[in-house]
Formats: structure tokens, C-alpha cells, sequence
């Protein structure tokens, strides 16, 4: 008979706990087929005693416990499972859990964003700080499923009651990326269900537009937070205000994608060229700075560095300080501010040049406009934001329910 061995991976969670990202028991000493079947079903069922048993989980005492249960099993003593085994291996050898269908996506998602990242810098865009989203979401979700319905968890337990209770528990992103990872598994296996694309809007997406918070920084708050930051990040705040840029696209800014008092810069959910003046109030710290800087420098905070540079700038230098806590407001809602303001105040200049400044021309419809770009009309609109006046757009929200445009990611 060929070489058997049973190999059984250890959930991510537990890996290091363990110490082992997976089990690989030699069954050379079963006798035959049916033995070795009926020795890795056993060896699956002891599997999830020890993922659910803390005493269990070190590398000694996990091996022991699988090479002690094969033994007892080869010599037939304590065997209790066998009833179990034979009533259930049909099931068991063909089951699919839902780990298994987060855990392929996740494998998935990594090849699709590394052969991303080859082409993006093929493109000579900076990918030292690109961080795959959908991967981390896929993570956080297999994370919840485990938390919710316990490890291993056979999807065919799954019914609409079940996945409705959880969806509830999800935010609607969670929920989108559940449907698409089951539909996916439903194209591969039509006896996959998909109860995602079933389910109803939870009854936070039903209401959350009912009443829903004001999604722009007001002038006063914006006040607050430039009087309790640093110098480099006033600038950095008013450059997201002044520009509408992404976070991720200001972070990714060098010296060498300035020029002529013009950020040149990809956009970086779509990655075509984009062309934004600076505003006059941000001229003179840019250009002082950028004397000292090499070409391939980041424009600020040149020591943070890698894939964590978006988040650390993000959360650590934004969004944890206690001037935007206090406000219910992240760094994010600089571009709807940037936005919102454009949109309130463009009677004065080209619809076209207001749509590439606020981000809603497509790939196509942007490179398009770039090669009949006038830069002068776009330094002209720029220039004329005047921050104080967010004070009007605010009184027209309060007093004259101004209702404000909802901004893509």
C-alpha cells in the first residue's frame, strides 16, 4: 500500500498557540484502505477536541494526543467513535465548512493582489504601501464566523434564520463580501447555498439614512483639530481638505510627483492619472519642504514607512487623538468636505473641471480630459476654497435641510 499520512490544518487563530500551522501523522501502519479512511475520520474528529480544548493546545500535548488515538485505534481498544465514524463518514469526507470557504477565498484574494501589485508596478506606482482591503476583510469575517458559529463549521447546517441572525451582527461591507465568496463556491458546487443573497438589509442599513450624521467638518471643528496637532499634520489635514485626495494618495505622494505647483498622482481605486493644483495657503510650507527632499521622499512623514504607513498615518496621527473623537469624525470625511464644497459653490466655473476635481470622471473619461486639461482653470477653482466658508454650507444644513451627495470611497 502507498505511503498514507493524515494532514489537517490548524486554524490561523491557533497556529501559534500551537506552534504548528498543521498535524502530518503517519498511517504506514494501517492495514489497508478502509483502515486508513476510518483512521483520518477519527484523527478529523479529535481535531476539533483539541481546537476546542485549551489543555490540549501545545505542540507536545496536540501530537501526543493524535498519535495516542491512532494507536488505540490500530489495536482496537477504546475505540467509541466507530459507530459514529461509519454512520457519518459519507458526510464527513464530503463536508465543506465555512472556514473552508473563507480560507480558499483568502488564498484567492492573495494571488489576485500579488499579480495586482506586479502590474501596478509595472505602471511605476508605488506598492511599498499598498495594503490589500479585501483580504483583511475576508480575515476579520473568518474571525466573526468562528466567534459565531464555533470552528469547523459544516456550511450545510447553514439556513436563512441562521444567516440572518449573523448578517444583523455585520456591517453591510461583511455582508456584500460573504455574498460574493458564496456565490463563487455556488459556481464551483451548485449544492452550495447561497443564504447571503437572500437575506434581507439588516436593521441598521434599513434606517442608518434616517437622521444620518452630518458627514463634513464644520469650520470650527477643523479649528479644534489644527490648534491640537503638529505642524506637518496641519498641513497634511489641510492638504486632504484643500485637495479631496484619499488618504492613501497623499500618503504615496514624493517629491517627484510635484510639479509646477501640481500634485501628478494615480488614482488609487482605479489607478489613472490624476492632476490636482496645490492651493495657494499650502504653497510656501510644499515648496520649503520639498527643498529638503530627495525624489523617491514622501512629501510627509518620511519615516513612516511599508504597508503600515496608510494606517499608522490614518489612525495613530488622525483618528485616535482626541480632537476627532470628541467630533464622532475620521480623516475620511475630508473628501466629502472637499466635495460638499465644490458641489455648493461651482455656479462660477466649468462642470467638467468641477467632476475631475471631485473624483466622478471615469478612468477613461479622466484620461480623456487630461489631454485637453487646462491647469490654470483647475488652480483657479482651488484656490478659490476659502475653508471659513463652510460656515454657509453649514447653515444650509441646519436651518434649510441642505442635503448633502454621498461620496464614493
Amino acid at each position: 500500500m502507498k505511503k498514507e499520512e493524515f494532514i489537517k490544518r490548524i486554524p490561523q487563530e491557533l497556529q501559534e498557540k500551537i506552534g504548528l500551522q498543521r498535524f502530518k501523522i503517519s498511517l504506514i501502519k494501517c492495514l489497508n484502505k478502509k483502515q486508513v479512511d476510518k483512521a483520518k475520520l477519527l484523527l478529523d474528529f479529535q481535531c476539533e477536541k483539541i481546537f476546542s480544548d485549551l489543555n490540549l493546545q501545545t505542540k507536545e500535548k496536540s501530537v501526543n494526543y493524535l498519535k495516542e488515538t491512532l494507536k488505540k485505534f490500530l489495536v482496537k481498544e477504546n475505540i467509541k467513535d466507530f459507530e459514529v465514524i461509519d454512520e457519518k463518514a459519507l458526510k464527513v469526507t464530503h463536508r465543506i465548512t465555512f472556514q473552508n470557504l473563507l480560507e480558499e477565498a483568502i488564498e484567492k484574494q492573495k494571488k489576485i493582489f500579488e499579480a495586482k501589485l506586479e502590474a501596478l508596478k509595472k505602471q511605476g506606482i508605488d506598492t511599498n504601501i499598498k495594503v490589500d482591503s479585501t483580504q483583511g476583510a475576508y480575515v476579520a469575517i473568518l474571525k466573526k464566523v468562528n466567534e459565531n458559529f464555533g470552528l469547523n463549521y459544516d456550511i450545510s447546517d447553514l439556513n436563512l434564520e441562521k444567516v440572518q441572525e449573523f448578517c444583523d451582527k455585520l456591517n453591510s461591507t461583511y455582508v456584500r463580501h460573504l455574498k460574493s465568496v458564496f456565490n463563487s463556491a455556488n459556481k464551483k458546487n451548485d449544492k452550495i447555498i447561497n443564504w447571503f443573497a437572500r437575506i434581507e438589509k439588516s436593521t441598521y442599513d434599513k434606517f442608518s439614512k434616517i437622521n444620518k450624521e452630518i458627514n463634513i467638518f464644520y469650520y470650527n471643528e477643523i479649528e479644534k483639530i489644527l490648534n491640537n496637532i503638529s505642524v506637518e499634520e496641519q498641513y497634511y489635514f489641510k492638504t486632504l481638505l484643500l485637495t479631496g485626495m484619499r488618504n492613501d494618495e497623499l500618503a504615496s505622494i514624493k517629491k517627484e510627483n510635484i510639479k509646477n505647483n501640481t500634485f501628478y498622482f494615480y488614482d488609487s481605486k482605479s489607478y489613472f492619472n490624476k492632476i490636482v493644483p496645490i492651493h495657494k495657503d499650502l504653497l510656501d510650507f510644499i515648496n520649503e519642504k520639498v527643498k529638503t527632499l530627495k525624489d523617491d521622499e514622501y512629501l510627509f512623514f518620511q519615516n513612516n514607512k511599508g504597508k503600515s504607513r496608510v494606517n499608522h498615518i490614518r489612525y495613530d496621527r488622525f483618528n485616535s487623538r482626541q480632537c476627532f473623537k470628541s467630533i464622532g469624525k475620521t480623516l475620511h470625511k475630508t473628501r466629502s468636505t472637499f466635495v460638499t464644497y465644490l458641489n455648493f459653490f461651482k455656479s462660477d466655473f466649468s462642470e467638467k473641471d468641477i467632476t475631475s476635481l471631485t473624483h466622478k470622471l471615469s478612468g477613461q473619461d479622466q484620461e480623456s480630459y487630461n489631454k485637453t486639461l487646462n491647469i490654470s482653470r483647475l488652480k483657479k477653482i482651488i484656490d478659490s476654497i476659502d475653508l471659513k466658508k463652510i460656515d454657509i454650507i453649514q447653515d444650509q444644513i441646519e436651518n434649510f435641510n441642505y442635503q448633502l451627495e454621498e461620496v464614493e470611497d
